[in-house]
């Protein structure tokens, strides 16, 4: 079950949008394995946040994300300079961090809510077979 609208934080989005903002702006270079922990970490616990603040279903959220990369990738193919140059390695890795934070996060929203229904379900049980419910 998704939450409600009214407890659903829209601005969540910041959260994975600064960090990726981050993420592009670190690339300097070759970064070091320090450097790719962080923006695996950074990332990652942005797209957690993400979908603990405004869970939604990930079929929609990566649509959107995988539209919005094509979108940009024909506009720089069609006006952008005639050699584009390769996105940086933090940005890449930082973009796998936030989709995997938001995929494991709704697998433990997920976990969560099937284990509330198991539990419901084993009271509903129990009280219907009581002689005193």
């Amino acid at each position: 079950m998704l939450a409600s609208p009214g407890r659903r934080r829209g601005w969540a989005f910041l959260f994975p949008l600064l960090a990726l903002g981050w993420a592009g702006s670190a690339a300097d270079g070759r970064p070091s394995g320090f450097e790719l922990v962080t923006v695996v970490a950074v990332c990652g616990l942005s797209g957690i946040a993400w979908q603990l603040l405004h869970r939604r279903d990930l079929v929609d959220r990566l649509t959107y994300a995988a539209a919005s990369v094509v979108g940009i990738a024909v506009v720089f193919a069609v006006f952008g300079p005639d050699r584009v140059s390769v996105l940086p390695t933090q940005l890449a890795v930082g973009v796998g961090a936030v989709l995997a934070g938001c995929v494991y996060t709704e697998q433990w929203w997920r976990s969560r809510d099937e284990a509330r229904a198991l539990a419901h379900d084993a009271r509903s049980r129990t009280s219907a077979a009581s002689p005193l419910g």
